[in-house]
């Protein structure tokens, strides 16, 4: 054991003549390679940092746009819907002066209970070149006492074990979206927003 040990000591530390050992050559590259990724950051962390806060800036900007332009389907779609209430209202007094009342009052009917059409839904602002949308499902848990005993741990109120509930809902989430509802839970969809790099 003390020969292990002694050539050991030789190999890191050099035997104090000619070979210097390999900790001081490791230190040396350890110290270069953190010196060579601290002068990487300062120059590609501020482009990093711009990046992050434009993608930031297009997102909110056509969250905006998405959000008046689903307002202006609305608007259209209830207008519709109010022409064609219309439409039916008058076949339904064309029906009563020829007498056929019952089909008046089952137009009337419909008219009453017509659906809002859906409206095709179009792009609120231009792709942007490179961009890629990609759709990511997001959740929040409002109540972990509500949760089903499927999820849960016998102390939700721990943070360990509701880190084990969450995981357990990301799972889900992350595979079926909100088609299947889980009590106490909040599910939404994000897009989040990436440019691919131009090849070269």
């Amino acid at each position: 054991m003390r020969r292990h040990d002694e050539v050991i000591k030789k190999l890191t530390e050099g035997d104090g003549e000619k070979f210097v050992g390999f900790d001081g050559f490791v230190h040396g590259l350890y110290n270069m390679h953190k010196s060579a990724v601290q002068l990487r950051a300062q120059f590609v962390q501020p482009l990093l940092d711009s990046k992050n806060a434009w993608l930031r800036r297009i997102q909110a900007f056509t969250a905006k746009r998405e959000a008046e332009a689903a307002r202006v389907r609305e608007i259209a779609a209830e207008a519709q819907r109010r022409l064609e209430a219309k439409a039916l209202e008058k076949d339904a007094k064309k029906l009563e002066r020829q007498g056929d009342v019952k089909a008046a009052v089952v137009l009337r009917e419909q008219a009453a209970t017509l659906p809002t059409p859906t409206l095709p839904v179009e792009r609120a602002t231009p792709k942007l070149t490179g961009s890629v949308e990609t759709p990511t499902w997001k959740f929040s848990v409002a109540d972990y006492a509500k949760v089903p005993m499927g999820y849960r741990t016998l102390d939700p109120t721990r943070k360990t074990e509701r880190e084990i509930i969450d995981s357990k809902i990301r799972a889900v989430v992350n595979k079926l979206g909100n088609t299947l509802p889980i009590e106490g839970v909040e599910v939404w969809n994000e897009k989040q927003l990436s440019f691919r790099s131009e090849a070269k």
